[in-house]
């Protein structure tokens, strides 16, 4: 009876028990955490990535409007133009990066830069904003 007792005693006390009865070890848990804040991160960056595209994918139906009003606010030669042109640059690089046409949108700054090569104000800001 004593031998049967100790059975069942070691039998409690087993870890495996633990395991098998659905309880986990504690670096169990922290790897279970670690791993739902991963997949939760990818899912994140997803979905950003998705918004990101889709905005492109606007951006890409307004391209000639947003060129047309670059020049526009240039023509203002006002600051808060200026910095309003290079807001709509830096949106039609990026549609340009997304495109693969980076190459023809540097070109097109280009050409503005020596349209309005006399004012200096703007080609600062151009080049601060590394848009060549």
């Amino acid at each position: 009876m004593n031998r049967r007792l100790h059975e069942l005693a070691n039998k409690v006390q087993s870890p495996k028990k633990n395991v098998d009865s659905g309880q986990r070890t504690i670096a169990e848990l922290i790897q279970a955490v670690e791993e739902w804040r991963d997949r939760k991160q990818k899912n994140k960056q997803r979905k950003a990535e998705l918004v990101r595209k889709r905005w492109l994918e606007e951006l890409g139906g307004k391209e000639n409007e947003m060129w047309q009003q670059v020049e526009s606010l240039i023509e203002e030669k006002k600051p808060k133009s200026y910095d309003s042109a290079l807001a709509l640059l830096k949106d039609l690089r990026e549609l340009a990066e997304y495109r693969g046409k980076l190459e023809e949108f540097k070109q097109r700054v280009a050409e503005i830069q020596q349209t309005y090569s006399n004012r200096p104000a703007l080609r600062d800001r151009i080049r601060h904003a590394k848009l060549i």
